[in-house]
């Protein structure tokens, strides 16, 4: 697990069907901040509803806010040069989220 610290800029959902498994990803636009101040554009993603939305509770301020990532792999979001990374959602959902900051 790793944090990023992130600023949401907008929210939303992707649809996608793959062998007629049908799934959700709920996607989050930020910009996250490195140790040199430099804003960088990043994709975060769940599949997970209830995640999501505490997810966007906890942004809804515009403030940059630590979110912890389980998963740095390049994917085919990299493609348009953000980088992008998958939610720990077994930390999001947990009672000391909110205090990470």
């Amino acid at each position: 697990m790793i944090l990023v610290k992130a600023k949401l800029n907008r929210t939303q959902i992707r649809d996608s069907e793959f062998e007629g498994k049908k799934s959700r990803a709920y996607l989050f636009h930020c910009q996250k901040t490195d140790l040199d101040g430099s804003l960088i554009p990043v994709v975060i993603s769940t599949k997970q509803l209830e995640v999501s939305k505490l997810l966007e509770s906890h942004l809804s301020d515009g403030d940059f806010h630590l979110i912890p990532i389980s998963n740095a792999r390049v994917n085919a979001f990299s493609m348009n040069g953000q980088a992008s990374y998958t939610l720990d959602d077994s930390l999001v959902t947990h009672p000391d989220f909110i205090n990470l900051d």
